[in-house]
């Protein structure tokens, strides 16, 4: 397919992980992997149509993880296929990547919905995106919602410098999507203020 292949080439130089859309929902007790495209060993995986995981409260970490499977059981083709599941183990398998986070408490709910930057690392009941495994350029990077929930952290600030300016623009722009580089030079330009502020918040760059 002329389309697919267009894909392969344009994210050749891209890392395994997120590439695109895969927004993340929690609707009454399931989690909703929205349509996108994950990158896994040179090989893009389209979400054509949107994928629901159950989820109880367990007041403990759980991380939804996507696995990705070979079947060459058939001799005329190699099928490519990418599971999601919930997993109490932090710690990524080999085949695996993560989509999100969360630590559920009984009697809770939770939201996927944030009131500002901070509220991103919120530990309880809340779907955490700071760890997913997303691609970028020769390096992984942020997640794209979370770099413009910066971006808006940047443009509401008080005081603002051409750098915040430019920063932002270049955030809104992209949709959020912006390399790891070019995000660590804007906190080394911002100097070592605000790099700890990122990092209190859960963030490490």
């Amino acid at each position: 397919d002329y389309t697919y292949a267009g894909w392969q080439l344009y994210y050749a130089d891209h890392t395994d992980g997120l590439l695109k859309g895969c927004e993340i929902r929690a609707e009454d007790g399931r989690l909703v992997i929205g349509k996108g495209m994950l990158k896994f060993h040179d090989f893009i995986y389209l979400l054509m149509e949107e994928e629901e995981v159950a989820y109880q409260p367990k007041n403990r970490w759980q991380v939804l993880k996507a696995e990705f499977l070979e079947d060459d059981t058939n001799l005329d083709y190699k099928a490519y296929r990418v599971r999601f599941f919930l997993d109490e183990e932090l710690e990524l398998g080999e085949n695996q990547m993560e989509m999100c986070r969360f630590y559920l408490r009984e009697g809770s709910a939770l939201r996927d919905s944030y009131k500002n930057f901070a509220d991103m690392s919120t530990e309880y009941d809340t779907v955490n995106l700071i760890c997913a495994t997303v691609a970028g350029i020769g390096e992984k990077t942020l997640h794209p919602l979370v770099v413009k929930q910066f971006g808006e952290e940047i443009w509401n600030a008080k005081e603002k410098e051409t750098s915040d300016f430019a920063f932002s623009y270049m955030i809104a722009s992209s949709k959020g999507k912006i390399e790891r580089q070019s995000i660590i030079r804007y906190l080394q330009d911002k100097g070592r203020k605000e790099s700890k502020k990122i990092y209190l918040h859960g963030i490490t760059i």
